[in-house]
């Protein structure tokens, strides 16, 4: 079922808690250090979890001094093959909603308030409901439709 959580224009916004930031990664070491301060910063009270998609550099090792939580796949899924790892696990460790970023910085995190409130913030509480994709829900729930 899909959740609404508002925000008055002028307030911050709070992001609801029992989220998680999933940061699919490869081959991320030089972005990741200055990027995952900025979601720490504008996410703080969110556990963010980076996915080292088969990475050949030091990502995975940079995401743990950074003090998040990593999740390594054995090889190179592809951004695809990492979103869904990272959904499997956010359902997996009872998490409500998560937002995705990509490790690049070509989301800014700092711009997720100003997004939420612009689009008067509905998130998709994640289910773990029975579909043959993974995607079926969220996809409903985009329509317009109950999950």
């Amino acid at each position: 079922m899909a959740q609404d959580f508002q925000a008055h224009p002028l307030q911050p916004f709070v992001w609801p808690e029992r989220g998680v930031v999933l940061i699919p990664a490869w081959n991320e070491e030089g972005a990741l250090p200055g990027f995952l301060a900025e979601v720490r910063l504008a996410l703080p009270a969110l556990t963010v979890v980076v996915i080292n998609d088969g990475s050949a550099d030091r990502t995975a090792a940079v995401a743990r001094l950074a003090g998040v939580h990593v999740l390594d796949l054995p090889c190179n899924l592809g951004v695809g093959g990492a979103v869904q790892a990272g959904f499997q696990f956010a359902i997996h460790h009872g998490f409500d909603y998560a937002l995705r970023l990509d490790a690049d910085g070509q989301h800014p995190p700092a711009d997720l308030a100003m997004l939420a409130r612009g689009l008067g913030l509905t998130l998709l509480a994640i289910t773990d409901h029975d579909t043959t994709d993974g995607v079926a829900p969220a996809r409903e729930a985009a329509r317009g439709n109950p999950i």
